[in-house]
């Protein structure tokens, strides 16, 4: 059996995002595929309640990093707590959404763990255990395949394109707390400013009208 897939599963504001489930259940049909258990690795602050979710789409274990300091993308504190996760738990693959902390957390964790990296996947396979990634490249003109032969293998999903699906309504995993030991950071994040009323985020919508100066104005929408 191979070492489980971790799954950073992102949460906003104490509610996880449409796209964590979308990795949590990418990371199920892989660990399928493997005969391997998948961890979800949830990480912020007043997540616990929602933490059970998770299992919904998959997940064999939550391992939940829930503290007050997390509620805002650090990227020290979360590269830290993930870090000290994979080491512990020596998974064979790391998934995350490519969100903009997805994509920027990724990397981070590949450079400690001295292995490579697929961004903005938009399908994964498997060959001969190893990690296979379509991704676009040159400005999404071409679709290119890369084989991660190191290991953890990680990368990260591009939103909306794998479907978030439940496993099973009654799946119960269990949920591990770890203790948030807080490392030296040179970044501190004080505060989120959002601007207007609350909206969809793009990244997660199923569709986007968008449209030009020829409109006239928005009620020619």
């Amino acid at each position: 059996m191979s070492g489980p897939i971790l799954v950073f599963a992102e949460s906003f504001g104490g509610v996880f995002r449409k796209a964590a489930y979308e990795a949590v259940t990418e990371g199920r049909r892989l660990a399928d595929l493997l005969k391997a258990e998948e961890h979800a690795l949830a990480i912020g602050s007043g997540i616990k309640e929602n933490a059970k979710e998770l299992g919904r789409y998959g997940a064999d274990k939550i391992i939940l990093a829930d503290d007050p300091s997390l509620a805002l993308y650090n990227p020290d504190y979360y590269r830290q707590t993930a870090l000290d996760i994979a080491k512990k738990t020596s998974p064979s693959m790391i998934l995350a959404a490519a969100t903009s902390t997805g994509k920027d957390l990724a990397p981070r964790l590949a450079i400690h763990l001295n292995t490579a990296v697929a961004t903005e996947c938009t399908h994964l396979d498997l060959d001969n255990g190893h990690l296979v990634a379509t991704r676009p490249a040159y400005a999404g003109k071409v679709l290119v395949k890369v084989k991660i032969t190191s290991s953890p293998a990680i990368a990260t999903l591009r939103p909306n394109v794998f479907t978030a699906k439940e496993a099973s309504p009654a799946r119960n995993p269990p949920v591990e707390p770890v203790q948030f030991g807080r490392p030296d950071s040179r970044m501190v994040t004080k505060e989120l400013v959002t601007h207007g009323a609350k909206k969809l985020d793009l990244t997660e919508a199923n569709v986007i009208v968008s449209g030009g100066r020829g409109m006239g104005g928005p009620q020619n929408y």
